[in-house]
């Protein structure tokens, strides 16, 4: 990840951005733990619902089986994991810039560094998004 403050340029290198996913883990596991037993239970439900939900719309075996949660870990700190996962491996592919007047922060910009402005690349994988001007199947440009 590229980090631009004040136009001067950052890298972050992979273990900088893992520490810094491991401090962020760590305190929404942290502030987890202290919400109130119900609470916990129902964000379990929901969570479960919404794993099972994307399992059953996923083809593949490899990722089917990442999405179910490990017997007796609690789902939402699975689903936690995961969402951490995902971004780790899309900032390396990412720029942020920070612009400052005085003590306070002014801009505040995140970038895709591909110039197609594709998705991010989850697996390093950088593809070019084709242009179909809008029209796809059953779809005209008018």
């Amino acid at each position: 990840m590229k980090l631009w403050i004040e136009d001067k340029a950052y890298i972050l290198t992979h273990d900088s951005i893992q520490a810094i996913l491991g401090s962020i883990e760590r305190l929404v596991s942290d502030q987890y733990e202290k919400l109130p037993p119900t609470v916990k239970l129902a964000a379990m439900a929901g969570v479960r619902a919404i794993l099972a939900y994307a399992e059953s719309r996923e083809s593949d075996p490899i990722k089917k089986k990442e999405l179910r949660p490990i017997k007796g870990v609690d789902p939402t700190l699975h689903l936690v994991k995961m969402l951490l996962k995902a971004v780790g491996e899309a900032l390396p592919h990412v720029e942020c810039e920070i612009g400052t007047d005085d003590n306070t922060i002014s801009n505040f910009t995140f970038k895709h560094e591909s110039e197609s402005r594709g998705p991010l690349p989850f697996n390093g994988n950088v593809g070019v998004r084709e242009d179909n001007g809008g029209e796809t199947a059953g779809q005209e440009a008018s």
